[in-house]
């Protein structure tokens, strides 16, 4: 995962734009696991550095995760 506006990808690096695409790239994985939401939730745990940290605790709050690292 990426953030929009880093490396080669489209759009534009922004709070809202980054949370939207760490929300979509979270749902593409657990349907891709076969986990419905609440599965999801319960077994999910989140790995964030440097400014992916942010980026994953501001994820981790919106997806309800609670078990995750930061660095």
């Amino acid at each position: 995962f990426d953030y929009p506006g880093y490396g080669g990808n489209e759009g534009q690096p922004h709070p809202r734009t980054i949370r939207e695409s760490a929300v979509a790239a979270w749902n593409a994985a657990a349907a891709d696991l076969g986990l419905d939401t609440d599965a999801a939730r319960d077994r999910g745990r989140f790995l964030g550095h440097s400014l992916g940290a942010a980026v994953s605790l501001m994820a981790a709050g919106q997806l309800g995760l609670r078990r995750g690292v930061v660095v």
